[in-house]
C-alpha cells in the first residue's frame, strides 16, 4: 500500500517542479504518484457527477449548504483514499505505459548504435536505402 495522496500536490507548483526533478532518477515512482493523483480526480469527478445527478431527488429536510459542502469533502477524502487502494487501476496502466516506453526507447537506442549510418538516415525523394 502506498503512502496518502498529499491532495495540495496537484495544485502546487512547487509540488509539480519536485516530481519533475525527481522523475529524471526514478520515473516509474513518479509515475505512480501522477497516476494516483489521475486516478484520485477521476473519482472525484466521478462523486461530482454523482452528486450533480442526485439533486432532484434530495430531500428539502437535509437541503443545505453545510450539507453540500460536507459530502463535498467527504467525496474529495474518499476519492483519495480509493485512488492510494488503486481501485480503477488507473496508476498502474500509468506506470505500465512508461515502463514501455522505456523498454521501446532503450530498444530503439540499440538498435541506432548497431544499424549502419546510412540506414539511419532519413529517405528522401528518390533516395534508397542501400
Amino acid at each position: 500500500m502506498s503512502a496518502p495522496i498529499n491532495p495540495a500536490a496537484t495544485y502546487d507548483f512547487n509540488a509539480l517542479a519536485e516530481l519533475r526533478s525527481k522523475a529524471r532518477g526514478n520515473e516509474e515512482a513518479v509515475a505512480r504518484k501522477v497516476g494516483e493523483q489521475f486516478e484520485a480526480m477521476f473519482i472525484d469527478m466521478m462523486m461530482s457527477s454523482v452528486r450533480e445527478a442526485n439533486k432532484p431527488l434530495k430531500s428539502d429536510l437535509f437541503a443545505s449548504s453545510s450539507t453540500d459542502t460536507y459530502e463535498e469533502m467527504y467525496h474529495k477524502e474518499l476519492s483519495l483514499h480509493l485512488a492510494a487502494q488503486g481501485s480503477l487501476g488507473i496508476a498502474d496502466w500509468v506506470v505500465e505505459q512508461v515502463q514501455t516506453r522505456k523498454a521501446q526507447s532503450k530498444a530503439l537506442a540499440d538498435y541506432q548504435a548497431q544499424a549502419p549510418a546510412t540506414a539511419t538516415r532519413k529517405q528522401g525523394l528518390g533516395e534508397r536505402y542501400e
